[in-house]
């Protein structure tokens, strides 16, 4: 085993998780094959893998824990969301099956340099047309941010992360959010609804 140059410095939780995403590369979960660490966050590990079924990549994301409202999420069909195609389990972890982006995040592309007011206004419409397809069905995102919007290299707008939405009747006293983006209902605590989304975008 090599330990990271970082060893002395890194905190011991962290070496272990890192040690614990390494080990997922090669094992297959479910019918996929996991082949590479994409990233991780808050939100959970993204790894590139291969369906064995159907022959194509995807992209495989281990949540921290469960999310029962991720199940209604995955029935949105709309080409400004990321697509689920599979919500499983892996000794006991929860994991989403989605379809594999190649391109950069919004964060990503704004760290970048000059940016041009039109592509803000393209962007912003393409981020709305997901949210008002995802609230016809009464799916709230609750973490609309840079981070979680996705700029392929066609040029189209992805929204992601729709697998941690919520239902509005559903009671759950997790807060979500990233502030600085957050509604005001969001920051004291409440569930926040549809405007919630509206005011991060």
């Amino acid at each position: 085993m090599s330990w990271p140059d970082d060893f002395l410095e890194t905190p011991a939780f962290d070496l272990v998780a890192r040690a614990l995403q390494a080990d997922m590369i090669g094992k297959t979960v479910s019918n996929y094959r996991i082949e590479e660490r994409l990233g991780s966050g808050g939100m959970g590990v993204v790894y590139r893998a291969t369906d064995t079924r159907l022959q194509r990549p995807v992209a495989l994301k281990f949540l921290p824990e469960a999310y029962h409202e991720a199940r209604a999420t995955a029935t949105l069909n709309h080409p400004n969301i990321c697509t689920i195609h599979e919500i499983g389990a892996h000794e006991g972890r929860q994991f989403i099956a989605m379809e594999l982006l190649e391109g950069k995040t919004l964060k990503q592309e704004l760290g970048a340099g000059s940016w041009e007011p039109g592509r803000s206004v393209d962007i912003a419409i393409q981020v709305a047309n997901a949210l008002e397809a995802a609230h016809e069905k009464g799916i709230i995102h609750r973490d609309i941010k840079p981070a979680n919007i996705f700029i392929t290299q066609s040029g189209v707008v992805k929204v992601l992360d729709f697998g941690i939405a919520r239902m509005p009747d559903s009671a759950e006293p997790q807060q979500f959010g990233t502030r600085g983006y957050m509604a005001p209902e969001q920051v004291r605590g409440g569930a926040g609804d549809a405007r919630s989304d509206i005011f991060a975008l």
